[in-house]
């Protein structure tokens, strides 16, 4: 696979550990990766809620294919979904915000927990989560991912 390309701009993309930035603040997250914020942010499995949208559908980093233009909390997004999500600049951030309204998935605990290797590298050792540390904790996320 050759390098991957901004779906805005067409712009190389640079890897930022588990996500990848273009200089015009395009942001691709892989799907399992993008699962995983929202589950140390919520402390468990959410049920996503993404919604159609119309849009022009622009090529998936990865693939190439077109992704479908979709939308959370009213935020346009596009997803390719065997691969990931394109934020265009800011909108990661904002999703992000939104995320502790995701409703919490109750169903049979089965895979999708965050790695508690990104817990501990965000918060120590510390396991409790409460509204201060929620904030804290999206300032930190973003500095991890998008350095």
């Amino acid at each position: 696979m050759g390098a991957m390309q901004c779906a805005t701009c067409s712009s190389p993309l640079t890897s930022t550990g588990k996500t990848f930035r273009c200089a015009c603040g395009g942001t691709w997250v892989p799907e399992a990766a993008f699962v995983e914020m929202v589950a140390v942010m919520r402390e468990g499995r959410v049920i996503i809620p993404w919604q159609g949208r119309a849009g022009d559908e622009r090529p998936c980093p990865e693939c190439h294919a077109r992704m479908t233009p979709c939308a959370l909390r009213g935020v346009a997004l596009d997803r390719c979904d065997p691969h990931g999500i394109w934020f265009d600049d800011a909108e990661l951030q904002r999703v992000l915000e939104l995320a502790s309204k995701f409703e919490i998935d109750e169903g049979p605990q089965q895979s999708v927990f965050a790695d508690p290797s990104l817990r501990k590298a965000v918060f120590g050792d510390s396991s409790s989560f409460n509204d201060r540390e929620r904030e804290g904790f999206l300032g930190a996320l973003l500095r991890l991912l998008l350095k």
